[in-house]
């Protein structure tokens, strides 16, 4: 069981990463708010325990806020949005200019700030999307 691996042991972090994307993917054929629930806390400590200089950061944040664009598409909840849009920040600024993964990252941010613009109105957002996309 995951909760009986100690935080500092590393493969927690991949475990709980392989959890909240099964998670996520039962909860995109089933529907069950649950399990995007379950799947957001498991990729938010599997966030949680990767250091900062580590080469997974931001995937596995970028899972994260995926999970929170996911639940609020769902549900519409304006916290989710936000919060999304704050991790797929970060996760931007994790990712060196050259990576390969870095187009789709920015893609994924660039979708956030326009649903963002949709619920808020807010020209910022819709500038920001943009300059990313």
């Amino acid at each position: 069981m995951i909760a009986d691996v100690p935080d500092s042991d590393y493969d927690k972090t991949i475990l709980l990463n392989n959890l909240g994307t099964a998670l996520f993917l039962r909860f995109d054929r089933r529907g069950d708010l649950a399990d995007i629930d379950d799947s957001i806390l498991a990729f938010g400590q599997c966030a949680d325990l990767t250091p900062e200089d580590d080469i997974d950061k931001p995937a596995r944040l970028g899972n994260l806020g995926r999970a929170l664009r996911g639940r609020y598409e769902r549900l519409h909840e304006p916290g989710d949005l936000d919060t999304a849009v704050s991790v797929m920040q970060r996760v931007v600024e994790l990712t060196p200019e050259d990576h390969g993964e870095r187009s789709s990252r920015l893609s994924n941010l660039g979708t956030a700030l326009l649903r963002r613009f949709e619920w808020k109105q807010e020209q910022e957002d819709v500038n920001q999307a943009i300059t990313v996309l």
